[in-house]
């Protein structure tokens, strides 16, 4: 694996760490799902476990399109993992996804497509 390749991994881990803890508790799901992206970055469980507890990842754009939309299709696959997604993490993936260059509009189309639970309590997306 290249180091460009790792790198851009482990920021994409980093990502999904701010949204994972934007609500302020990490599901089963989620955890599973960020430990396969740890394993996938060469992360140990330690480590993960530290940067989980630290909240301390922050939003990193990445250069390319297809980066992008990876780390958008990522982030979404995190947030509904579990079948429900807060008001915070809606807000986080709105925040992303504009960040990424990707309207509100764009954001609900992907999530209707996709997602069959509950957003903060309600059906909608």
């Amino acid at each position: 694996m290249s180091i460009e390749k790792n790198w851009s991994d482990i920021l994409r881990l980093k990502n999904l760490i701010a949204l994972a803890t934007s609500d302020g508790a990490i599901s089963y799901e989620e955890k599973t799902f960020l430990r396969s992206a740890a394993i996938k970055c060469g992360i140990s469980d330690d480590a993960l476990n530290e940067m989980l507890e630290k909240h301390n990842c922050t939003l990193s754009i990445p250069e390319g399109e297809e980066e992008k939309e990876e780390l958008l299709i990522d982030i979404l696959d995190l947030a509904i993992i579990d079948n429900y997604l807060t008001q915070d993490e809606y807000k986080m993936c709105c925040l992303i996804a504009g960040k990424l260059g990707f309207s509100e509009i764009e954001l609900k189309m992907i999530l209707g497509l996709s997602f069959v639970g509950t957003i903060g309590g309600s059906a909608e997306v």
